[in-house]
């Protein structure tokens, strides 16, 4: 198996956690706790909040024309 240095798969990381277009991911594969309820509550929170600043600056922006 090849040798992944931690910055390598903390980019991956971070790439897998950005929205796609419209789609937000969320599941326990994206939480650093991997394979627990608490790492799916958490990654399904990063989502919710994402989602929810993306709002909040659409708001903003549709405001003010």
């Amino acid at each position: 198996m090849p040798h992944v240095s931690v910055k390598a798969k903390s980019n991956e990381y971070s790439l897998l956690n950005m929205p796609d277009g419209p789609f937000y991911f969320a599941d326990e594969r994206l939480s650093r706790i991997g394979a627990w309820q608490e790492g799916a509550i958490l990654s399904a929170r990063r989502a919710a909040n994402m989602i929810d600043k993306h709002r909040r600056a659409m708001e903003v922006i549709n405001a003010n024309p």
